[in-house]
């Protein structure tokens, strides 16, 4: 009872917080020149797949089975920010050095949050190696995470492929336009970048994202702003985040393709198509602070003020 009045009181005071600052400072995604493998709405990608149960949690499974790893299906190419108006999915949560979490998120202009901007693709296009593209995989979310202190922002991190680099706010290697710090979203893998060029992650073999101004995305037009207590909930057919919890993998897994899909290259092991990502609420700093929740004794698979479904 007590945890219930304590959803209420929060659900009543924090929809009344000012949050302007996470449209104010959202960034601007530069697609890269020639892009083909465009975002898209959760709603989109959930036209062309259903979700199906492997080895107990839910993937998200293209309808349409792949002949190739190789191959590519018309969905792929998502929806081209140009023309569409795709959603940016916005997760709002207590910076994990606030004690009171709950508190944090009521009043965030006198404390510290961290909102992660999601952008979701059909597809990634992977590298190619010894004239063999590896790398594939159905379903891509990328992300970056914007640090808050009392309404403005200190610290800006864009995430690339297993990694990502961190950039105190005002850092002259920070692009400006306006309020909105600017990111590069690197061809066909879709890895973000804080400038325009060639980046080069992995040395041996040599792996190389290739960013450009290309499509211009102002990813604050369209921000799906989503709080904890909303993860999981059905609120009108509009306003669905079931998908937040329910599904743990965004695409079709690597075994599809049994033989000829992975191969050994300088001693590692490489696949032409690689399982679909991990969810929203996967990302490594989230699941830091839901755990950090769960050790503060707030937080539960149901009926609790953090449910974090499968990834608790």
């Amino acid at each position: 009872m007590i945890k219930l009045l304590l959803l209420l009181c929060i659900l009543t005071t924090t929809l009344g917080a000012d949050y302007s600052f996470v449209t104010t400072y959202a960034p601007k995604i530069w697609m890269a020149q020639g892009e083909e493998y465009f975002p898209c709405s959760v709603e989109y990608y959930q036209n062309y797949t259903h979700v199906e149960a492997i080895s107990g949690v839910n993937w998200l499974i293209s309808n349409e089975k792949l002949s190739d790893p190789s191959q590519v299906l018309p969905y792929f190419h998502g929806q081209n920010p140009n023309s569409t108006i795709v959603p940016v999915y916005t997760i709002v949560l207590p910076d994990p050095r606030e004690p009171d979490p709950v508190l944090a998120l009521e009043q965030p202009l006198t404390h510290r949050v961290i909102v992660t901007y999601f952008t979701l693709y059909p597809y990634n296009r992977g590298k190619e190696i010894l004239d063999t593209v590896f790398d594939d995989h159905i379903g891509d979310l990328e992300h970056a995470h914007i640090y808050f202190t009392n309404g403005k922002p200190t610290t800006v991190v864009a995430s690339y492929h297993a990694w990502n680099t961190t950039k105190k706010w005002g850092d002259p290697g920070i692009e400006m336009v306006g309020n909105h710090p600017v990111l590069y979203s690197a061809w066909g893998g879709h890895g973000l970048w804080f400038s325009a060029g060639a980046h080069e992650y992995y040395k041996f073999p040599k792996l190389v994202d290739y960013t450009s101004q290309g499509t211009a995305w102002d990813t604050w037009k369209d921000l799906d702003i989503i709080f904890p207590w909303a993860w999981n909930k059905t609120y009108s057919s509009a306003w669905n985040t079931t998908w937040l919890t329910e599904i743990f993998r965004w695409g079709d897994p690597s075994s599809d393709f049994p033989k000829d899909n992975c191969f050994k290259v300088f001693g590692d092991t490489y696949c032409r198509l690689e399982d679909g990502p991990v969810g929203f609420l996967g990302k490594s700093l989230i699941q830091d602070i839901i755990r950090g929740l769960v050790a503060k004794g707030i937080s539960c698979k149901e009926n609790c003020l953090w449910p974090a479904g499968i990834f608790s």
